[in-house]
C-alpha cells in the first residue's frame, strides 16, 4: 500500500441534475436512495457539497449538514449555476451565490460543474473569508490564463493546466486550486465506480463487485505515487447511482463497506487542504472553458441564455439588495442562472446517449425536463410580470406527485412567492 499518496473521493448533489428524470427523481429523493447514499458516505472521510437551495428543497439535506459523520461538507453555492455566467451582468448576483451558499464555513468551495471564479469575484471572496478559501480544479479543459488584459481583449493562453508536471495546486487570487489530476482519477471513475454502478449484476463474465472499485484505486495510487502526487481527488455525483445504474443506493452501501475494509488511505478535504496549501505555487489564474461545450452549443440554450442575462441586467437595476421580498427575488434569480435547464435544450437537439448494463439499456439526454420548465417560469416572471405561482401548480399537476415540480412548489409556498 502506497504510503504518501492519499486519496479524496469528492460527492456532489443537485436536485435539478439534467439527468433526474421523474422515476429517478422520484427513487432517488422520496423513494429514500439519497438518505442512503449520505448514511453510507458518513462512513468515511470525504468531501460533500450540497447546494443551498437543495437544503431548502429537502430538509433530510439541511440535518445531513449538521451530522456528516465522518464526511466533511463543504463551502457550497446557492444554485447550480456558472460563476463567470452571473458575472457577465451582475456581480453582486455572483457574490450572493457563494454568499447565501449552504451555510458552510469549511475553506474547501464548490463550484457548479468545477468552472473557475472570474477574477474580482475570486479576490472578493477571498477578502472576506477567515482563510484562504480553495476550490477543486478539474485539469482538463482548464488553462492558466495571462492577466494582463484591456480594453475587454481575451487574455492570451499560458498553457494547459494538464500539461503543468509536479504543480499539485495553484494559488492565484487569494484562492487555492486544488488540482483532481484527471490522468488518475478516470481510471478510478470509469473502470472501478461506474463499471460496478453499471455491471452490478449479470454473467460472470461482465459482473463488477466493489472490488473494482479498491484495486482501481490501488493501481492509480502506485502511479501517483510513483510521480510524486500527494492527492488524488475523485469526483462523482451523488445522482449518478440512479442515473448510470439499475441499482441506486447499494451502490454506494456497497462501495463504502469495501473501502472501509480495504485500508486504503482515504482522507477528508479538510487534510487535502492542508497538504496542498503548503505546495501550491503563486501563478496567472486558471480558466476551464465550459460555456460552448455542453450548455452553450446550441441556438435554444443561447437564447434560454440571453433571456437569462436580460433578466439579470434588468432587475440589478430597479432592486436593491437588501430585504426580504429582494432576497427572495435573488434566490429566483440564482434558480433560473442553473446550468441544469440548458442540458435539456441540448438534446432536444443532439441525440441521446444510450449505454448498455446489466439490467437493461440506460439513457441520457436531459431527462429532467421539470428542471428546465421551473427555470422558463421564474425568467417568465420576471420579464413578463406573469405570476409564478400558477406555472408551477400548473406543471406540478402535469409532473404528478413525488416530482421535482411537486417539491418546488412546496418550496414556493414556504417562501411566500
Amino acid at each position: 500500500m502506497p504510503k504518501n499518496t492519499k486519496i479524496c473521493f469528492v460527492f456532489s448533489t443537485n436536485l435539478f441534475h439534467g439527468e433526474l428524470s421523474k422515476d429517478r427523481f422520484a427513487r432517488f429523493v422520496k423513494g429514500g436512495h439519497l438518505v442512503r447514499c449520505l448514511n453510507a458516505l458518513s462512513q468515511i472521510p470525504c468531501s460533500i457539497s450540497i447546494e443551498g437551495v437543495d437544503m431548502e428543497l429537502y430538509p433530510e439535506l439541511a440535518a445531513f449538514a449538521q451530522n456528516p459523520g465522518k464526511a466533511e461538507v463543504i463551502g457550497g453555492e446557492y444554485a447550480h449555476a456558472f460563476p463567470n455566467w452571473l458575472h457577465t451582468n451582475d456581480r453582486k448576483l455572483a457574490n450572493l451565490n457563494v454568499g447565501i451558499g449552504n451555510g458552510s464555513d469549511h475553506p474547501v468551495r464548490f463550484i457548479a460543474e468545477y468552472n473557475t471564479y472570474p477574477q474580482p469575484l475570486a479576490q472578493k471572496i477571498a477578502d472576506s473569508a477567515k482563510e484562504m478559501p480553495a476550490v477543486y480544479a478539474v485539469d482538463t479543459n482548464t488553462a492558466i490564463y495571462s492577466d494582463n488584459q484591456s480594453d475587454g481583449i481575451v487574455p492570451a493562453l499560458a498553457q494547459r493546466f494538464v500539461e503543468l508536471n509536479g504543480v499539485h495546486a495553484i494559488k492565484n487570487g487569494g484562492v487555492l486550486y486544488l488540482r483532481t489530476y484527471s490522468k488518475y482519477m478516470t481510471p478510478i471513475i470509469n473502470e472501478g465506480w461506474f463499471g460496478f454502478q453499471r455491471w452490478r449484476e449479470g454473467n460472470a463474465e461482465a459482473k463488477k463487485t466493489p472490488h473494482n472499485i479498491v484495486a482501481s484505486i490501488e493501481n492509480q495510487l502506485k502511479i501517483a505515487e510513483a510521480d510524486g502526487v500527494p492527492v488524488i481527488f475523485i469526483t462523482i455525483d451523488v445522482e449518478s447511482c440512479v442515473i448510470g445504474s439499475h441499482h441506486g443506493a447499494a451502490i454506494y452501501e456497497e462501495a463504502v463497506s469495501a473501502l472501509v475494509q480495504s485500508g486504503l488511505p482515504l482522507i477528508g478535504p479538510r487534510e487535502a487542504y492542508e497538504v496542498l496549501k503548503a505546495v501550491a505555487i503563486e501563478t496567472e489564474r486558471p480558466h476551464r472553458v465550459l460555456d460552448r461545450n455542453k450548455w452553450l452549443g446550441h441556438d435554444n440554450q443561447l437564447t434560454m441564455y440571453n433571456t437569462l442575462q436580460e433578466v439579470v441586467s434588468r432587475l440589478c437595476d430597479i432592486k436593491p439588495y437588501t430585504g426580504r421580498s429582494a432576497e427572495l427575488d435573488r434566490k429566483l434569480e440564482l434558480i433560473a442562472g442553473g446550468s441544469d435547464g440548458f442540458v435539456v435544450y441540448k438534446y432536444r437537439i443532439d441525440d441521446k446517449i444510450k449505454l448498455s448494463a446489466d439490467h437493461g439499456e440506460l439513457l441520457f439526454g436531459g431527462e429532467n425536463f421539470d428542471s428546465l420548465m421551473i427555470q422558463n417560469a421564474i425568467m417568465q416572471y420576471f420579464l413578463k410580470q406573469e405570476p409564478l405561482m400558477p406555472q408551477l401548480q400548473k406543471l406540478a399537476e402535469k409532473s404528478g406527485s413525488n416530482s421535482l415540480a411537486e417539491l418546488f412548489l412546496a418550496w414556493a409556498e414556504r417562501m411566500g412567492v
